[in-house]
């Protein structure tokens, strides 16, 4: 066996033991077979793709870290987010989706009825101006 598939199943068994799942328990929820772990490790194969994500999934770790590419077994959290998009939307055109809107912000000094100043917070902004086009994030297609 080579130095990277010893890694591999080491890795798998550390977090599954931190997980507190039995061998067996771990291939049912990965895979829904009893022992496919046991036998791809006393076979010498690797996991496919999908079997590999769905064990770095059950054990809450990256398949990177499982693999011995990055030394942090924690799951980046991404920035992005997702809803739903409005009912008006038409979807990106194909040169990108339009970034709308120009806008400042600043403080206005006002003169009140007795002649006292205020500082009042304005903002403009113009959402019928399209800025430029952008592309969408690989993130979101």
């Amino acid at each position: 066996m080579s130095m990277q598939h010893d890694q591999l199943f080491q890795r798998i068994e550390e977090k599954r033991e931190q997980a507190g799942l039995t061998p067996r328990a771990l291939s049912m929820q990965a895979t829904g077979k009893p022992d496919a772990i046991r036998d791809m490790k006393r076979r010498g194969n690797a996991p496919s793709v999908t079997t590999l994500t769905r064990i770095a999934e059950v054990l809450g770790t990256t398949t990177d870290w499982l693999l011995g590419k990055t030394d942090s077994p924690v799951q980046p959290i991404s920035e992005v987010g997702f809803r739903e998009a409005p009912a008006s939307f038409r979807g990106p055109a194909a040169d990108g989706i339009p970034l709308v809107g120009t806008a400042w912000c600043d403080d206005l000094a006002v003169e009140g009825e007795e002649g006292q100043p205020y500082t009042v917070e304005r903002i403009l902004l113009e959402v019928d101006h399209t800025v430029r086009m952008v592309y969408r994030p690989p993130a979101l297609w």
